[in-house]
């Protein structure tokens, strides 16, 4: 059993970039206001959703910028049901997300994907608007020395620009929002939180200007974790964690290199 391939797990919060990348490419500025209030929804047949923030309260009309540096679910609900939810999930779609359910809970991630796809959906952030699939194999060389390139497949969802303001509020996400576990010393550090209900899934996806990595926890029966397991106290850690080996492994690497 695969996880990174064969596991569909709820993305949370870190799902919401996609959202907000939306609004940006229609219209909306880091400065736009979004509306940080309780709402009640009708979802049909009798029931009804009346959704909550994570760490609880209302903040009123706030920008987008706060709104996911503090990952508040309200705001992005809210902003989801002003964008309206048959265009987003079309948009959605277009980028290649599968199986995205017609609710306004998709603003909070409540739909599967594997680690791996959702890897490849991030691309999207730190190359500038396209989508790379991934690809264990860049080159085969046989025998005879003939050599089988391998471009992987990609996919411009939006502009540069836009991909680069979405990057800049992931940034403060890390600086100074729901991320500062993931925190690196002289190096930038974008990312999303994540944490689904009752601590099932937690989620740390993020980025440097050279490596991308996503990381979750979670039990394969979707069983709870404790309480106090969440995307940034769980999984930024080992985000960092793994930067900071990865980057001593370079830099040993770099330093074992023959003079030339």
């Amino acid at each position: 059993y695969n996880r990174a391939t064969q596991s569909k797990r709820q993305p949370g919060s870190s799902f919401k970039p996609f959202i907000y990348q939306i609004a940006l490419d229609s219209g909306y500025s880091v400065v736009s206001q979004v509306a940080d209030i309780a709402r009640t929804f009708d979802m049909g047949n009798g029931k009804e959703w009346t959704p909550k923030n994570y760490s609880g309260g209302f903040q009123g009309y706030i920008t987008i910028k706060s709104a996911i540096t503090q990952s508040r679910n309200l705001a992005t609900i809210n902003l989801l049901n002003d964008l309206g939810l048959s265009s987003v999930r079309k948009q959605l779609t277009d980028m290649g997300f599968n199986d995205i359910p017609e609710n306004l809970s998709i603003a909070l991630g409540s739909f599967g994907i594997s680690p791996l796809d959702f890897a490849k959906f991030y691309s999207m952030f730190p190359n500038g608007g396209e989508i790379v699939e991934p690809s264990l194999i860049k080159r085969i060389i046989n025998y005879k020395n003939f050599e089988a390139v391998f471009e992987p497949e990609r996919l411009v969802v939006t502009q540069p620009e836009q991909a680069y303001i979405m990057t800049d509020m992931l940034r403060t996400v890390v600086d100074r929002g729901t991320g500062q576990n993931a925190r690196l010393n002289g190096v930038q550090v974008a990312g999303k939180t994540g944490t689904t209900n009752n601590n099932i899934d937690a989620w740390f996806c993020g980025f440097t200007p050279e490596v991308e990595v996503v990381v979750w926890y979670g039990n394969d029966d979707n069983t709870p974790m404790r309480k106090v397991e969440g995307g940034g106290r769980t999984a930024a850690p080992v985000f960092k964690k793994f930067m900071e080996s990865y980057m001593k492994e370079l830099s040993l690497i770099h330093i074992s290199e023959p003079t030339r």
